[in-house]
């Protein structure tokens, strides 16, 4: 029996039927596109993809990976606009289609052809079973969540039907410079989340050094799909402990219009010892809750932080980094609580976070304060 990982909908389907044009499936020189290679090039191309994510006999929606009659590889492209949470995908009842669009692969072009052909006429006139905008090239088939705007549904069959599927396109959403051989620090990874006209841009940064106390600053520079300049900012801070994974963060505006798809982070260390007075030892990290607050179209999150001192911390910060399933980086927040009583906790609540989708972990790093 034949499934469906699609949910109730009423939107209107859109059937989008492409010929072989742009991939000619008798040229045996060039390799052959797979689910996974041309959702990496769709996501390259589609600002609003946050994720592409490959199917499998655990995931599987449909529970056809693999199997008689079923396709040989699928990828789940997350797209921002369709509000789904891929924190646990051990749970297929939100994991699919509606999560944005799916590529399956199939055996043979015939066989991506019927699968479309009986996807539509199972939702033909039956609106408890959804609807989606279906692309056949070759033996990939493109689905798109009929919650999507024909527009938008168009700009991913444009992309499915016209772009070299098969191009080696890697995951990364982050550009890394400034580290130097042989120095005792490291550029981790750095990324960011967009909202409201802003971006929240965030590296991590680690001190292998055996002291404390070094200015690190980092120039954030946001890229555009073109890899043209769409803003830039900087920020400082300092090493408080050996061995310290240290976020630096800060808020650079984004152009009406502009559409940052990745962040190139430079790093800079002086061993200068200015923050020398305020080294401490480890305040460790703490992960949130994250949750919807009311009313409002962002995510936030709630943080049980703990003092392990026995001295009253004053004015420390708490920089929020949060990651997707891949564990890169798509955003944050910065705090900074007024008072963390000696020995003491208290709940600090970030209720807006810099992130265009649900984030599957955030944590905060809670360091002094310059």
């Amino acid at each position: 029996m034949r499934t469906l990982g699609t949910a109730a909908s009423a939107a209107l389907v859109l059937v989008l039927l492409a010929g072989c044009g742009g991939n000619d499936s008798n040229n045996t020189s060039s390799p052959k596109p797979t689910a996974q290679s041309a959702a990496l090039v769709v996501k390259a191309q589609v600002d609003e993809v946050s994720e592409a994510i490959a199917v499998d006999e655990n995931n599987d929606p449909n529970n056809l990976i693999g199997r008689p009659n079923g396709y040989t590889a699928a990828t789940v492209l997350v797209d921002d606009r369709a509000g789904c949470d891929t924190t646990d995908t051990s749970s297929t009842g939100d994991f699919g289609v509606d999560c944005g669009a799916t590529i399956e692969q199939w055996p043979s072009d015939d066989d991506a052809q019927n699968r479309s052909e009986y996807i539509q006429e199972l939702q033909d006139g039956n609106s408890i079973l959804g609807s989606e905008y279906d692309t056949v090239r070759d033996n990939l088939l493109l689905r798109v969540s009929g919650d999507l705007k024909p527009s938008e549904a168009k700009e991913y069959a444009e992309v499915f039907k016209s772009a070299d599927l098969a191009k080696k396109v890697t995951d990364d959403t982050s550009v890394q410079t400034g580290e130097e051989a042989g120095d005792p620090w490291k550029l981790i990874d750095a990324g960011f989340g967009s909202q409201y006209g802003y971006a929240w841009v965030i590296a991590r940064v680690r001190n292998n050094d055996d002291h404390a106390g070094h200015t690190v600053t980092v120039n954030f520079n946001l890229l555009d799909k073109a890899g043209e300049l769409v803003s830039s900012g900087s920020q400082v801070s300092h090493f408080s402990w050996p061995g310290q994974v240290l976020p630096v963060a800060t808020q650079v505006d984004v152009p009406k219009g502009r559409k940052p798809v990745r962040v190139e982070a430079t790093l800079d260390v002086k061993d200068d010892g200015t923050f020398d007075d305020q080294t401490s030892g480890d305040l460790g990290t703490v992960r949130g809750k994250i949750y919807r607050p009311e009313f409002s179209d962002s995510f936030g999150a709630r943080f049980e932080v703990a003092n392990p001192t026995d001295e009253p911390l004053e004015g420390p910060s708490l920089e929020v980094v949060c990651t997707n399933r891949a564990g890169k980086i798509m955003g944050g927040a910065g705090e900074y609580p007024d008072l963390i009583p000696a020995s003491g906790r208290v709940l600090v609540d970030v209720t807006s976070l810099y992130t265009a989708a649900r984030p599957a972990k955030c944590v905060g790093y809670l360091a002094p304060w310059m």
